[in-house]
């Protein structure tokens, strides 16, 4: 997994080794293979899968005074 720190680290090292000219068709390459991939994987979840935190009502109720505030 690779957060926006190390995607950022990626692109530098993409940019040193290759160029700046190269970059866009090699990040769409790189997207397009984890796309491909992804699909294939067969991995699946649904909301049956989530777990619903106890306190959902309160952080809900606060989340909303909040807003009202703002």
């Amino acid at each position: 997994m690779m957060d926006k720190k190390h995607v950022s680290i990626l692109e530098s090292d993409l940019i040193a080794r290759y160029g700046i000219e190269n970059i866009a068709r090699i990040l769409d390459d790189i997207k397009n293979f984890g796309f491909k991939y992804a699909t294939k994987s067969g991995t699946t979840w649904s909301s049956d899968d989530l777990v619903v935190p106890a306190k959902k009502p309160e952080i809900i109720a606060k989340t909303t005074e909040k807003v009202k505030k703002t």
